[in-house]
């Protein structure tokens, strides 16, 4: 559940006045006037983009329906406008963020139960070893270790103290 209140997005009316002249009352009350589709077309799509999509990747549009009807289903039940807010107000992407984090929340806990995420093991290979490892680099900063005392015959150093933790481990 999401509740807009000024708390949460600012003051819903505001008074702006010069030294002189007439004083205007500023409010969201021209958000009232937004179609509830076209907040749910611009909440799903940034849901899409955000939540939905592998790094580096096209978004799959083919979610777009499902997650249109799932969007839709929240702001009917989950989305709570108190004080003078508007749910057009979720067109700002700090609060439709914070929508699409409620979203994909409970998408995920609707599931967990029912088709929990498990990792893909090798069927044909329910252990492994090392020795099965093929790693090519191309980083010249290598431990040799000592074919007495480790199965590796070499280890990729990423920092200096690295090199002192594989010194320390062999002696």
């Amino acid at each position: 559940m999401l509740v807009l209140t000024p708390d949460l997005v600012g003051p819903s009316v505001t008074r702006n006045a010069g030294i002189i002249g007439e004083g205007v009352d500023l409010s969201l009350e021209h958000l009232d006037d937004m179609r509830p589709s076209t907040l749910l077309f611009h909440v799903t799509q940034r849901l899409l983009y955000t939540k939905w999509r592998d790094p580096g990747e096209e978004p799959k549009l083919h979610l777009f329906g499902q997650l249109k009807r799932i969007t839709k289903q929240w702001l009917d039940t989950c989305l709570v406008c108190k004080g003078g807010t508007y749910p057009a107000l979720l067109m700002y992407q700090e609060l439709a963020d914070m929508a699409c984090n409620r979203i994909t929340a409970g998408i995920t806990r609707a599931f967990l139960g029912e088709r929990p995420i498990k990792a893909l093991l090798d069927p044909y290979n329910p252990t492994g070893s090392t020795k099965h490892v093929r790693f090519n680099t191309s980083k010249t900063a290598r431990w040799e270790t000592s074919a007495t005392r480790c199965h590796i015959n070499c280890v990729v150093l990423d920092s200096d103290w690295e090199a002192e933790f594989c010194r320390v481990a062999e002696s």
